[in-house]
Parts: structure tokens; C-alpha cells; sequence
């Protein structure tokens, strides 16, 4: 018995949210977090695909859709995705960030009302470290995915 009880112990600290933490700890304390091989990936080209995603995904649900493009429903994932508000920081770092991410993304046209800048877009994910614009991407084309299968 006593056996038994030890191994289901060792389970519950290998399971995916230890390793989530420990990779966490590990990379929070490194100097860059980032992955290894950036020069690996050419950035223009992952930002590429998830404009193709984006606008595919508005073509296949135009009924679904809010009517305000697909730029502006790759601002709205993409600032809840990268900001930290979203797993409920209340710090002046978290709300440092979504004013850097709002100036960067939003402009305002010549009647003064705001839009969202593609090259304002491409600039954040050319700027955000690599795993976030990885696991963005593949997010994205999670969704499109699953908007396809159903359709």
C-alpha cells in the first residue's frame, strides 16, 4: 500500500502543470526569455500567415462576424492574447504593456476615429518575443481550423 501511495505522489508532481511551472521559473529567470533559434523563423513570413488566417476566417463566417474586418478581430485576439490584464495582473507593468500595445495598434484616421493600424499590427508582432508570436499563430490557426471542419 504504502508503495502505491508514493507513486501517485510522483504522478502529481510530474503532471503538465508541474513541468508548466518549473519551465515558467526556469525562464523567468533568464536574461532573455525567448526561445533558441529565432534566426531559425523569418518573422515577415509568420506574420504573413496569420493575416491569410485572419482573413480567410472572415470570409468563411461573414454571418458570424461583427462587420469590423478582420484587422480588427486580430487586434482583439491578438491584445487579449499578449496583454497581461487578461490573467488578472493589477500592476503598473500590466498596464504599462496594454497602453504600448493600444499605441502601437490603434491610430487615428484624418475624422478622428480610431482604427486598427495593420502596420501599427505588424509592428507589436514583429516586436513580442517569438514563443508568443508561435502560439499566436498557432491559435489562430486552431480556430481557422476548427471554422472549417464545421462549415
Amino acid at each position: 500500500m504504502n508503495a502505491n501511495k508514493n507513486t501517485n505522489k510522483n504522478k502529481n508532481r510530474n503532471t503538465r502543470k508541474g513541468l508548466k511551472q518549473r519551465m515558467l521559473e526556469y525562464y523567468r529567470n533568464k536574461p532573455v526569455p525567448d526561445l533558441c533559434c529565432e534566426k531559425d523563423y523569418k518573422r515577415e513570413i509568420l506574420i504573413g500567415q496569420l493575416f491569410t488566417l485572419y482573413e480567410a476566417m472572415e470570409k468563411m463566417t461573414p454571418q458570424i462576424g461583427d462587420g469590423l474586418g478582420y484587422m480588427d478581430s486580430l487586434y482583439n485576439d491578438l491584445f487579449f492574447f499578449l496583454s497581461p490584464e487578461r490573467i488578472q495582473d493589477e500592476d503598473k507593468d500590466s498596464e504599462l504593456i496594454s497602453k504600448i500595445l493600444t499605441r502601437h495598434m490603434i491610430k487615428k484616421d484624418k475624422n478622428g476615429i480610431e482604427n486598427v493600424s495593420k502596420n501599427g499590427v505588424i509592428f507589436v508582432l514583429t516586436h513580442v518575443p517569438l514563443y508568443y508570436l508561435l502560439a499566436f499563430l498557432g491559435r489562430a490557426y486552431s480556430t481557422y481550423k476548427r471554422l472549417k471542419d464545421s462549415i
